[in-house]
């Protein structure tokens, strides 16, 4: 989706995407795609080898020469990354041997990524084989775009580069609300949209709809029918939480406008989790601040969301607390007619400002278009 968005506007005929096997539907229109086929031998990834990453990283730079055989009359001036998995080091290879510039964007913590099926006796060994695999890549890069200030951080230590902070953007398939306005809708209704990957996430879930509860409401849930699985095998309460469907982008924002006094947004408070965190950005704040309904942030000062709301006042309800108590103040806090509006309100501005496409998408271009002049 951050891909999309930025180059949605871009010139169809300059632009080649080599990827893994997408559905049409999910495609740039009007662009040429290539697939690749990068497969992870079985004897490879095994829970005891720590460094099964790196091995598939260097195997991966093989394929450029396959990418070479595909192009086909296509003369690229630059590569664009995505640090996923490890057709980034193909698109690092492609870039050296063709001698142009090459740009990374970050939206997750590869080395962590990669590591996350590690028994833990080897996982310290496996993030240290793969900072040094992905540093040197870093390196090697033209621009290094971070989707969060927090990551922009932790990078220029871990890795020692300077990163530029590229927030996720909004795109065409996405319409804004333009008089967000905090309404009361009977029943207190809180809404929550995005993908459930842990069970943590379902604790955040069920301790809002346990607090909405008091209050005689519930919780809609904007997810997929995998994510409804997940979560039920995870012990989400179904009584206090409903399954609202998985919709487009521009369908969530006006049905959520309609039907809900508040989003949520959690973030975890375990230990385990903080690299995350404090390093990724929720693109849901994308699409939550395009309804115009007031958002409740709960999590840890150090996350990404909870800067994000500081950095904008009164643009969220923050709850920084772990207590039940303090996020029951934070859903009263969005209730409240006055207070939810002002929220409302600002975040909604924010939204429009920070996740502007044309401004987004114009500065990166120029972050690489300065990159290929130096060169």
């Amino acid at each position: 989706m951050v891909l999309y968005r930025l180059l949605e506007q871009y010139p169809a005929d300059r632009l080649l995407v080599v990827s893994k096997e997408s559905k049409p539907s999910g495609r740039l229109p009007n662009v040429t795609y290539l697939s690749i086929d990068n497969p992870i031998p079985r004897w490879m990834m095994m829970r005891v080898n720590p460094f099964w990453p790196v091995m598939m990283a260097r195997k991966s730079r093989y394929l450029a020469g396959s990418v070479f055989q595909q192009i086909d009359g296509f003369k690229p001036e630059a590569v664009l990354t995505v640090a996923q998995d490890h057709l980034c080091f193909v698109a690092s290879e492609i870039s050296r041997k063709k001698g142009i510039s090459f740009h990374v964007i970050v939206h997750d913590d590869w080395s962590h990524h990669q590591t996350i099926r590690h028994c833990h006796w080897t996982k310290s060994f496996g993030m240290m084989a793969c900072d040094w695999m992905i540093g040197g890549l870093f390196k090697d890069a033209s621009s290094v775009s971070c989707v969060s200030d927090g990551m922009a951080e932790s990078y220029a230590q871990r890795y020692g580069i300077k990163p530029k902070v590229l927030l996720p953007s909004r795109g065409e398939d996405l319409a804004t609300i333009q008089k967000p306005q905090a309404h009361s809708i009977g029943r207190p209704v809180f809404a929550y949209a995005g993908n459930i990957f842990h069970p943590w996430i379902v604790e955040s879930l069920n301790s809002l709809a346990d607090c909405l509860a008091t209050l005689g409401g519930h919780l809609d849930l904007y997810i997929t029918d995998e994510a409804w699985a997940s979560s039920l095998s995870w012990g989400l309460n179904t009584q206090r939480s409903r399954h609202a469907g998985f919709l487009p982008p521009r369908e969530l924002v006006q049905r959520i406008a309609l039907s809900s006094g508040g989003l949520f947004l959690p973030a975890s408070f375990h230990a385990k989790d903080k690299l995350d965190v404090s390093t990724l950005f929720p693109s849901k704040l994308v699409d939550y601040t395009a309804a115009g309904v007031p958002i409740l942030i709960w999590g840890p000062e150090y996350c990404s969301a909870v800067r994000w709301g500081k950095a904008n006042p009164m643009a969220a309800a923050i709850v920084t607390s772990q207590a039940k108590p303090a996020l029951l103040q934070g859903i009263k806090q969005v209730l409240d007619p006055l207070t939810g509006n002002q929220i409302a309100q600002a975040g909604n501005a924010a939204g429009n400002r920070d996740f502007d496409q044309h401004r987004i998408c114009s500065s990166f271009y120029e972050t690489i278009s300065a990159m290929d002049i130096a060169k």
